[in-house]
């Protein structure tokens, strides 16, 4: 099912937070918002919350049922927080861990456009000289005689096999990931396969634990402060994870927790999370200071995240300088040596 954009949810939720803080209640601020025609995509999902709205049906069951649909973790937390009868403070909290999660994003494409646009550059090289121009090429030798011509035709020919096969494949590479991606949100069994796979993969494992302990340490912070119980907070927080292996890993701490078992302890059980968490839950339990164990440990990775974003900038330009590069010496190697030693060779 379709998810609602993140820019449009961040502003939605801005919103609200600036209606019911306001003194609005939930249903006055959804009607005001379905009345701003500035953005119809909002105005459009406002409208159908209202509709629900009128029919009695709760503010937090009328955006789960959304199409496009709101994310798990966004419904969860209203839910929890309309029982509570806090739904006015909700928003404060989404519209928190929704800036953060559009920093992450904004990062990463800062990220990609450089090499987004180098590639494409070298795509239309590609295709210009692998259509026109070595065509052309071949076809001017073949109107000579001799053994040497006929070798350097073949290579020139070879080549542009060569660079012609490398074009399509970054081409359709796009197209290859996007394919997975759907399998990889559509299929369970995929999914979990592939979650599995990536946590045992070097540096992989790395990001993957970043990006994921990023988020729900986050969500944690926010949540442990509202004096909710923890098993609602693991629960609720482990919905903002991607990695099968880490919901699981958290299903099994909440049971523990269930049992008597220390939040610590349950932490420390699990080899998928680093020993920063056990270290910086056993301190907060001594000094009953939980929310700011997770604040701690979402500072520790939102650092490393900001190193890890460093160095993928800092190998990014040489290694497509490498393969600009590479390229490059195949086209010396492989036509433009040759050519001078046919022309030698032909005394010209």
């Amino acid at each position: 099912m379709k998810n609602v954009k993140l820019k449009i949810l961040l502003e939605f939720t801005s919103m609200m937070k600036q209606m019911v803080s306001s003194g609005m209640n939930v249903k006055e601020s959804i009607e005001a918002i379905s009345k701003i025609k500035s953005n119809k995509e909002i105005q459009y999902i406002s409208s159908q919350i209202l509709y629900n709205i009128k029919r009695g049906i709760p503010f937090s069951q009328s955006i789960n049922n959304l199409k496009p649909s709101f994310p798990s973790y966004y419904c969860s937390l209203i839910s929890i927080c309309e029982n509570m009868g806090k739904t006015k403070s909700t928003f404060s909290f989404l519209e928190k861990i929704l800036e953060q999660k559009s920093k992450n994003r904004d990062k990463l494409m800062s990220i990609m456009i450089y090499p987004t646009i180098v590639l494409c550059t070298a795509g239309i090289m590609g295709i210009i000289l692998t259509n026109y121009v070595l065509p052309q090429l071949i076809e001017m030798f073949n109107s000579f005689e001799g053994g040497a011509v006929t070798v350097l035709t073949l290579k020139i020919e070879k080549t542009r096999k060569l660079m012609l096969y490398t074009v399509y494949f970054f081409m359709t590479m796009p197209l290859i990931i996007k394919y997975i991606i759907t399998l990889y949100k559509k299929n369970h069994i995929i999914k979990s396969k592939i979650d599995r796979i990536s946590i045992s993969i070097p540096i992989v494992n790395k990001i993957i634990e970043i990006i994921e302990i990023k988020t729900f340490s986050y969500i944690m912070e926010i949540l442990y402060s509202e004096n909710i119980p923890i098993e609602d907070i693991l629960a609720e927080a482990s919905k903002s994870l991607k990695n099968n292996e880490y919901k699981l890993s958290i299903g099994r701490i909440k049971n523990n927790v269930k049992r008597g078992i220390s939040l610590s302890q349950s932490f420390s059980s699990e080899k998928i999370f680093p020993s920063v968490f056990k270290d910086w839950l056993e301190i907060s339990e001594k000094t009953g200071k939980g929310s700011n164990a997770f604040h701690q440990i979402n500072q520790f990775y939102e650092s490393e995240n900001n190193k890890l974003t460093s160095r993928i900038l800092s190998l990014i330009d040489p290694s497509i300088t490498l393969f600009i590069g590479l390229l490059f010496i195949v086209v010396i190697v492989n036509i433009i040596i040759p050519v001078f030693n046919c022309y030698g060779t032909m005394g010209l």
